[in-house]
């Protein structure tokens, strides 16, 4: 995508109000798993990430962290982690998605594979960096009575699945259902379209001075 394209006034418009989408939802709705909570701000980036672009949905993101920070609680370490797992997320939905046919089977298929190489990083960047820096900010309460490892597999790999897996459900449920609408929607379809009628009229006119 050229920068004229990607900086128009549909995505502009678009990635305004799925920033603020996001920066909703990280608030409400919240469901108690363990004694984390899953919210579904990361819909909004997923989403913009493969109807816009890959980068729409990092750039989310980060504004949606960088205002977490005014309210953290986890001394920037939860911002931190939140960051990465939601770009681990997006990336490689709309990677595996952006550069090739768009089919539902193929957007379905691109979500699941982020959902689960988004759990994948979560347990490395827990276990190397997050803990640790818990552990050095909390001390090892912050562990439940597990072990490192124990706390990734009992806690962290089944929350995440869990986060990742309602979050793709939701995602592929509005996708669906709101794909054709967006997609007339978006500049180049309406060019598209609009050439498309072009040569439907002249084809037309010429058909009709030929009789």
């Amino acid at each position: 995508m050229s920068k004229n394209k990607f900086f128009n006034t549909y995505n502009l418009v678009f990635i305004a109000i799925m920033t603020a989408l996001s920066l909703v939802l990280s608030e409400f709705p919240k469901i108690p798993i363990f004694f984390l909570k899953v919210d579904f701000s990361d819909v909004p980036i997923i989403f913009s990430a493969v109807h816009i672009h890959p980068l729409a949905g990092v750039f989310i993101a980060l504004v949606k962290n960088l205002v977490g920070l005014a309210s953290t609680s986890t001394m920037f370490v939860g911002e931190l982690s939140n960051f990465i797992l939601s770009c681990a997320y997006c990336l490689v939905a709309s990677l595996l998605f952006y550069y090739s046919k768009r089919t539902k089977l193929k957007i379905a298929i691109s979500s699941v594979i982020a959902a689960l190489a988004a759990t994948i990083v979560a347990l490395a960047t827990n276990y190397f960096i997050m803990i640790p820096l818990y552990i050095k900010l909390y001390g090892l309460s912050v562990l439940q009575g597990y072990s490192k490892a124990g706390f990734i597999f009992s806690i962290i790999l089944p929350f995440n699945l869990i986060k990742f897996g309602l979050e793709t459900a939701v995602f592929l449920g509005l996708y669906f259902g709101l794909y054709k609408v967006l997609h007339k929607l978006k500049p180049e379809c309406r060019k598209q379209n609009a050439k498309d009628q072009t040569h439907i009229d002249i084809d037309i006119d010429i058909n009709i001075k030929e009789v």
